[in-house]
């Protein structure tokens, strides 16, 4: 592309514009996503901000790897607590995150792209990593309580055959 903004940063694209990473930890950026990046409204009004504006931004959100730990510990927490990933898109809890933290709030697109497959193949590897090469027993039993909520019972049995 020719653009001075644009840098690789590990196996994302960043412009240094915005500090807006480009592309799916998962997959390799490609031409079209950095082509939409580039001729979104986002980045063309960031280059109209005069540079000392830009480099003070820069400065406050000096590290694009610290935003990344804060989406995936703030996605994390929201799938403990149960909360709505859909909330992230409302006025209240922008405004929220952006006044206790230098960060910037992740919409919704960007933690279900980016976050939740990261997340979910380390819980993956995690299970993977207790059960090993054993054989493993399941079942699940579904029934209701006494104030009409679903309950689930979970049974795991390892090392049932030898």
């Amino acid at each position: 592309f020719g653009i001075r903004e644009l840098r690789r940063e590990d196996e994302y694209i960043v412009c240094g514009v915005g500090e807006i990473t480009i592309g799916n930890p998962e997959k390799v950026p490609i031409k079209s996503q950095v082509s939409q990046h580039v001729n979104s409204a986002v980045h063309k009004s960031n280059l109209k901000k005069p540079v000392q504006s830009r480099l003070d931004w820069n400065q406050q959100n000096h590290d694009t790897n610290k935003q990344r730990e804060f989406n995936e510990k703030l996605l994390k927490w929201m799938i403990q607590c149960d909360f709505p990933l859909a909330k992230v898109q409302t006025e209240v809890f922008k405004v929220f995150i952006e006044d206790i933290s230098v960060f910037k709030c992740p919409s919704e697109s960007n933690l279900r792209k980016n976050y939740i497959p990261k997340l979910y193949n380390q819980k993956v590897e995690e299970i993977l990593g207790e059960i090993g090469e054993e054989y493993l027993w399941v079942s699940v039993d579904e029934t209701t309580d006494s104030r009409n909520h679903i309950v689930a019972a979970f049974i795991r049995m390892q090392n049932l055959i030898s």
